[in-house]
């Protein structure tokens, strides 16, 4: 059996272009992930252009999976 998790998705951006994209966690609920995602995102209250972008991306894990799940 499988469950429905939320992975934190951080892309590191140069001129506009993703440079990288990395799972930074996987968390239960969309709305925890999403929080923590708006932090990164907004973390410089519009003052300047950070090179990071995040999102939630909706993926199945094993329901026995060694995997941290916040």
């Amino acid at each position: 059996m499988r469950i429905l998790v939320f992975a934190l998705m951080v892309e590191t951006l140069n001129a506009g272009v993703v440079v990288e994209t990395e799972n930074f966690g996987l968390f239960r609920d969309i709305k925890r992930c999403k929080f923590f995602s708006k932090e990164i995102s907004m973390q410089s209250e519009g003052l300047w252009e950070i090179p990071i972008r995040s999102y939630c991306k909706p993926q199945w894990e094993p329901r026995d999976t060694k995997k941290e799940i916040f």
